[in-house]
């Protein structure tokens, strides 16, 4: 196992985990502090505050990587444009359909030469759905039970979309990097 391939793996299984912690996390304070009228304590919302913080972090680190295996040629933005312009107010309403379905765009224009035939095209509904409900939940009033589905719907399709994304790009890299090539004399 390459240490590039290592890392990868590393930073995706920590976004994976940690994103279903905060799903989790977030879902129990939802819970409490709107059905049942409990005052959150101060030092459980920090903690998860600090929970998000360092999710939103690892999971945009594992992102940059994701999008550095694509060529130059079949990207729509640079790496660092693709989690950085993400931190844009406002402007991130846009750019969230960039980088996460142009990244799936890209594997779908590159996975096919490295791969050959096994690789099936990743379904772009997902990020286009994840990205969808994740604004209607920001816009939309605060409406408990309604907010909470929303949210728990959107908590679904990220996390498919990370593991979707975990197990293509281990696949394009298996065969980008591990599998040597044929030289032309070794074909003959």
């Amino acid at each position: 196992m390459y240490k590039g391939e290592l890392d990868l793996k590393r930073w995706g299984m920590w976004a994976i985990f940690l994103s279903v912690a905060t799903m989790i996390l977030g879902q129990i304070i939802l819970y409490f502090s709107d059905f049942t009228g409990f005052q959150v304590p101060l030092i459980l919302a920090y903690g998860f505050l600090l929970v998000v913080v360092v999710t939103v972090v690892i999971t945009m680190i594992w992102h940059y990587k994701n999008w550095s295996i694509l060529p130059e040629n079949l990207r729509a933005t640079t790496p660092g444009r693709a989690v950085g312009f993400l931190f844009i107010p406002i402007f991130n309403f846009y750019w969230i359909f960039v980088s996460f379905v142009g990244l799936w765009k890209g594997l779908n224009r590159y996975a096919p030469d490295v791969v050959g035939p096994r690789w099936e095209p990743l379904p772009l509904l997902v990020p286009k759905a994840m990205n969808i409900l994740a604004l209607i939940s920001l816009i939309l009033p605060k409406v408990p039970i309604l907010t909470a589905a929303l949210q728990m719907l959107t908590g679904v399709l990220a996390l498919s979309y990370l593991l979707i994304t975990h197990n293509r790009i281990k696949l394009v890299w298996v065969y980008s990097v591990q599998i040597p090539r044929k030289t032309e004399r070794e074909s003959d």
